[in-house]
């Protein structure tokens, strides 16, 4: 889980972590502009690592083979939270 909020998936976790993304594993998500947000915000945003190896960072545009899931119940607190 990241921050008790969204459940990790993926086919193989073992060996994995999860870590904020940071200033070097947003340099390795060529694509993170077209995401349309905020630098400051994919900075912190949770990541799949392999020991140094960025695995994939969802939120920056490379996905790879894992993801999140929101626990049961945030789907409503997202809605209503991007709908202001």
């Amino acid at each position: 889980r990241w921050d008790g909020r969204w459940q990790a998936k993926g086919p193989d976790l073992r060996d994995v972590f999860i870590a904020p993304l940071g200033a070097e594993g947003l340099a390795a998500c060529p694509d993170w502009r077209a995401t349309g947000r905020p630098r400051a915000a994919l900075l912190a945003a949770p990541a799949f690592w392999r020991g140094a190896v960025l695995l994939a960072c969802p939120a920056a545009g490379l996905p790879g083979d894992w993801g999140f899931d929101p626990e049961p119940g945030l789907d409503d607190l997202l809605a209503a939270v991007t709908s202001h």
